[in-house]
């Protein structure tokens, strides 16, 4: 299902009331999809009050699409597993109101082939071959039902 699978492992300081990018801009090659499989940070290290640093996850022109509280997250010692696609950007950024120093965040993604299915369910053009095998497998009903 994923053609190649990155790990992004980085530690973070962030000034207090701002944000830092973890890892690099997701730039995704046209026809492809960036899927964020994990994330997973050490609750441990964010000091004072708790639930004032975040985990922000970007895709394409929806900001904040995702917003994980830290506080509340299980440690590096097990990620948070996730289904977050984007087909133009994607990226994960560490928040804090108060500011926090080395925090280790790490995630994983993939770069992959668009799916006939995913195409149908974001509105995506098919080509006649694809719009071919989606009639043939009655993928725009499955779509449609949600059961894929």
């Amino acid at each position: 299902m994923y053609q190649r699978l990155y790990e992004v492992i980085d530690t973070i300081t962030v000034v207090a009331g701002s944000h830092t990018r973890v890892g690099p801009l997701i730039n995704v090659p046209a026809g492809k999809k960036a899927v964020i499989l994990s994330i997973g940070t050490n609750e441990a290290v964010a000091p004072g009050a708790g639930n004032d640093t975040f985990i922000t996850i970007n895709r394409d022109s929806d900001l904040s699409y995702v917003k994980l509280d830290t506080d509340a997250m299980p440690g590096l010692n097990h990620n948070v597993e996730c289904y977050i696609p984007g087909i133009d950007t994607v990226e994960v950024i560490l928040e804090s109101v108060t500011g926090i120093v080395a925090m280790p965040v790490r995630y994983t993604y993939s770069i992959s082939d668009i799916t006939i299915l995913e195409k149908i369910r974001w509105g995506l053009p098919l080509s006649t071959t694809e719009a071919s095998i989606a009639q043939e497998l009655d993928l725009y009903g499955i779509a449609a039902a949600g059961l894929m």
